[in-house]
């Protein structure tokens, strides 16, 4: 809804990627309300670790608690709640958003209800990593947790594998288990940060 994109497109450049429409057309109102509109790129796909169609649900009442479902109607949100359909919505590689980039660095920020884990791979973000510097990624972390434990070791070996670690929101690394990490977490490469 840009409560990230928006204050961040005040003082430089932003590529917002946004697969729920009714979330995009509200959010594409706040930029021309904001009048930030040459600062930020709207794109309206769903990333993912393949390029295909996926329907995707929505929590009734929370439009930002959107997520790719396998099924062609929404049965539950991904903790259980009641869901709604939304159409279908074609899916990118990170990587599939180079072309856009107008920097070649970038602060990210990603809330896609656990979808996590199939976004960073090598092979489908590994481009986006190598040619841009990532000082930091802001990741809702809750739902990951959810997943298997290769499934996470293969999504934590993403980022340490190029040298970053885990903070929570109030910088302090995080050494425990993943299990007791908070619900969102940040990702900083450890050299080139200077906290």
């Amino acid at each position: 809804m840009g409560l990230y994109s928006l204050p961040a497109a005040r003082v430089t450049q932003v590529l917002a990627v946004e697969p729920n429409s009714r979330s995009l057309s509200r959010l594409a109102k706040a930029v021309d309300l904001g009048a930030v509109s040459s600062n930020i790129t709207l794109i309206h796909n769903a990333v993912s670790n393949v390029r295909s169609t996926f329907n995707m649900g929505v929590h009734p009442t929370n439009q930002g608690n959107a997520f790719l479902i396998n099924t062609t109607k929404c049965k539950a949100t991904p903790t259980n709640k009641p869901c709604n359909t939304l159409s279908p919505i074609r899916t990118i590689l990170l990587d599939d958003l180079l072309p856009l980039m107008r920097s070649k660095a970038a602060l990210m920020k990603v809330d896609v209800e656990g979808h996590e884990v199939n976004i960073f791979t090598d092979s489908t973000a590994g481009k986006f990593f190598d040619q841009i510097d990532v000082p930091i990624v802001f990741m809702e972390w809750i739902l990951c947790q959810r997943h298997s434990p290769d499934t996470i070791q293969r999504l934590l070996n993403f980022f340490y594998s190029r040298n970053y670690s885990v903070f929570d929101v109030n910088n302090s690394e995080l050494k425990k288990h993943y299990l007791s990490w908070p619900g969102s977490v940040l990702f900083k490469k450890l050299t080139n940060l200077r906290f």
